[in-house]
């Protein structure tokens, strides 16, 4: 990323192109990802600050989905062992029972969209943190993604927002006229 910003630099202030560039959500385990996460950030701001580069960028949940999905995630095995077999996956040795924000594919795409058409009056760098409009356990997408296969099983209560997501999904929405379009049950009836 610090080569692009560095060349969006070197260029005439009039000829400069919109920059957009998006990442996964933050943790703060301290992985090196998550680390790469925050330099992004940090360059982004070192660029505005040192050379007036603007940009926004764009936070992406760490829980997208989706046709393609990437096969070695829980998701996407939950997803491989509803069609397949029928059945739910065995998660009673996942350590993650956390509450997920699910973002589908096509709605990270239209925000990206919605984003480089983006530009405030005061050019600042903005960051805008994607949220969808519900969470869920792995274990209620494992329930959710089987009713949808075979509809006697019960139905799968969504989670709302926290106050955080709402904020967020308020911020952008405002800001880029984005929110999230497609809902659980479509998006993962896209995804089967």
């Amino acid at each position: 990323m610090e080569q692009i910003l560095a060349s969006i630099a070197n260029a005439p202030v009039q000829d400069r192109p919109h920059f957009v560039y998006a990442k996964s959500a933050s943790d703060s385990n301290g992985s090196m990802h998550s680390s790469g996460n925050q330099i992004d950030e940090i360059l982004a701001d070192y660029y505005y600050q040192q050379h007036g580069v603007y940009s926004v960028g764009i936070r992406l949940s760490n829980t997208m989905y989706g046709p393609w999905g990437h096969p070695e995630s829980t998701l996407y095995q939950i997803f491989d062992r509803a069609a397949v077999n029928g059945t739910a996956l065995d998660l009673s040795t996942s350590l993650d029972l956390s509450k997920l924000d699910l973002l589908h594919a096509e709605d990270a795409a239209d925000a990206m969209i919605a984003a480089m058409q983006f530009r405030p009056a005061n050019s600042k760098p903005v960051l805008f943190d994607l949220a969808s409009s519900g969470s869920l356990s792995l274990s209620q997408i494992n329930d959710a993604t089987l009713q949808i296969l075979d509809p006697a099983v019960s139905s799968v209560e969504i989670i709302s927002p926290s106050d955080g997501h709402v904020a967020a999904a308020e911020k952008v929405k405002h800001a880029i006229g984005w929110s999230p379009r497609v809902e659980l049950r479509e998006g993962l009836i896209r995804t089967l």
